[in-house]
């Protein structure tokens, strides 16, 4: 069985087809950027992960479409508190984890309670 793993991370998203036995068969890698419009603000678009996730697996079908084609599981991992929900389209601009705003944000509303 091959699963394919694929990985949105701060500085990049990877992904990759992996064997039984645990052998990487083949990956690929996309930059990611992080926006910083204020000091301590730390800001990422989900459609550049989107982008980068098509294009790491269009490597992957355009070098081992035969292996990407067996694949039997995905699995899925991203940064810390990454969770992005939308139903109306990609969201235009994610705040990351490491973003100082975020622990502004949670101390206005826990002083607020």
């Amino acid at each position: 069985m091959i699963t394919l793993g694929i990985d949105i991370g701060t500085s990049s998203v990877k992904a990759a087809l992996v064997g039984d036995d645990d052998h990487v068969i083949a990956s690929a890698s996309r930059p990611l950027t992080v926006s910083r419009p204020q000091s301590g603000f730390s800001e990422q678009d989900p459609q550049h992960w989107w982008h980068a996730v098509c294009d790491a697996l269009d490597e992957l079908q355009a070098r081992c479409p035969a292996d990407l084609a067996e694949t039997r599981a995905i699995a899925l991992s991203g940064q810390l508190l990454g969770l992005v929900i939308s139903t109306a389209g990609i969201a235009s601009v994610v705040t990351l984890f490491v973003s100082y705003r975020k622990y502004v944000r949670a101390y206005s509303a826990l002083n607020d309670l």
